[in-house]
């Protein structure tokens, strides 16, 4: 009794199988490439369109078919836009605001993320359940009991009221 030999050589066999292997390895990557490719056109048309019409007369931002390019760079918009009410303000002030919240979350997170880490005390586990559940309620829920709190404390007209109140 003979063992059947295999009518082609195996190095021939793999070969076969690896260029078909890199064939469908590289068709996935170009259509994976590709598909990439497409999404970020897509979702980078909305930004490329406001700054194209930032650029724009104001004639040519209502204008039917809409024009990509505009016919001449307006650059002076991004001057007018910032001098028609006071941005310099507005700006400055989301300034201190973001960096005082920044700051003020460093510090706090910092003292009790140690505190959770290194202190064992009874009902920890419940004050960090506490802590969580605080954390993840989003703002909107939270935005009428802020108002409410702060129009009771006055002082709610005042100009530096955001630096306060925008401390969650």
């Amino acid at each position: 009794m003979s063992i059947a030999s295999p009518t082609t050589p195996e190095s021939a066999v793999s070969k076969s199988a690896s260029g078909s292997w890199k064939l469908r390895q590289k068709l996935h990557k170009t259509t994976v490439y590709l598909t990439l490719i497409a999404l970020s056109i897509i979702f980078m048309a909305p930004l490329m369109w406001m700054f194209s019409t930032s650029l724009k007369q104001s004639w040519e931002v209502v204008q039917r078919p809409p024009i990509w390019i505009p016919s001449e760079l307006m650059w002076n918009n991004y001057w007018e836009g910032w001098t028609a009410l006071p941005f310099n303000t507005f700006f400055r002030n989301s300034l201190m605001i973001a960096l005082h919240n920044v700051f003020a979350n460093l510090i706090t997170c910092s003292l009790a993320a140690f505190a959770f880490a290194r202190l064992r005390a009874p009902g920890r586990n419940v004050f960090f359940i506490a802590i969580l559940a605080t954390m993840m309620m989003p703002f909107e829920v939270t935005i009428i009991p802020h108002f409410l709190l702060w129009m009771h404390i006055g002082n709610f007209t005042r100009e530096h009221f955001g630096f306060v109140a925008g401390i969650n």
